[in-house]
């Protein structure tokens, strides 16, 4: 045994094995040459293209398939979704009925006006505007001209 650092040792070259030159198997020559060429007839070339041909209109017709049910399925989603929206405005759109029932009635705005100090009026006053006390923008907002703005201001 030959001493290795650190302590630990490994056998000595001579217990190894020997190997010898011989082959340890052996080979069965066979009669035909090595390169040997195998005619394949043209009806099974014609065969086999058919059915790779059958193989891959089958697995297109799959993926189109899985491609129209993956979008009937975001459709029906999308349609669902919408459904649950509508149903949400419709629900909104009662309670803002009702809100606007309840507290839009006139008697209601005339008792808070009071409430608050108001005092109505028995005749109430008109402003009539003509197209002289009225200017439009290049946006097609209307104002009112600044001379009727001042004579409003001043009463």
């Amino acid at each position: 045994m030959n001493q290795y650092e650190y302590g630990s040792t490994a056998p000595a070259y001579e217990s190894y094995p020997k190997y010898h030159d011989h082959a340890r198997f052996s080979v069965i020559n066979s009669k035909r040459p090595v390169f040997q060429e195998t005619q394949v007839s043209s009806f099974t070339v014609t065969i086999i293209k058919c059915v790779a041909f059958m193989i891959l209109v089958v697995a297109l017709a799959c993926l189109v398939r899985v491609a129209f049910i993956a979008t009937t399925f975001t459709v029906n989603n999308a349609n669902a979704s919408l459904r649950l929206d509508l149903s949400a405005a419709r629900l909104t759109g009662n309670e803002l009925e009702i809100t606007h029932s309840r507290y839009g009635s006139a008697d209601r705005i005339t008792r808070c006006a009071i409430a608050n100090g108001m005092i109505p009026s028995d005749e109430p006053e008109y402003l009539i505007l003509n197209d002289s006390n009225v200017s439009v923008s290049a946006g097609g907002v209307a104002g009112v001209l600044e001379s009727v703005s001042a004579d409003i201001a001043v009463e």
